[in-house]
């Protein structure tokens, strides 16, 4: 079964298009690397899959349901959630933890 399934997502900052066209999917229990130079686009499409940056055009299924226009909280009540690395915002949590706040 298809968990996450993003559909020619574009994001824009401006007049600048950080992220172009891009489709992937990710089956249920399958682990997906987003791998790419400074810049690419990595974080921002995390940004636009979690919801706190807008996407500019595509689509954002995950579990079956359209997830594209749900605002943040939205996502993170049906299972989408986003843990950033290297922040060390809440480095008194295990991995486990963190992932869990989700």
């Amino acid at each position: 079964m298809t968990l996450l399934s993003i559909e020619a997502l574009s994001v824009n900052y401006g007049r600048v298009r950080a992220v172009r066209d891009v489709s992937f999917s990710v089956a249920e229990g399958q682990i997906t690397t987003v791998l790419g130079a400074n810049g690419a686009g990595k974080t921002t499409l995390l940004a636009a899959i979690m919801g706190s940056v807008r996407h500019g055009g595509g689509a954002i299924r995950f579990a079956g349901r359209d997830i594209g226009r749900d605002p943040v909280h939205a996502r993170l009540k049906s299972g989408v959630a986003l843990v950033p690395e290297g922040r060390r915002i809440l480095i008194s949590l295990t991995i486990e933890e963190n992932l869990l706040l989700g």
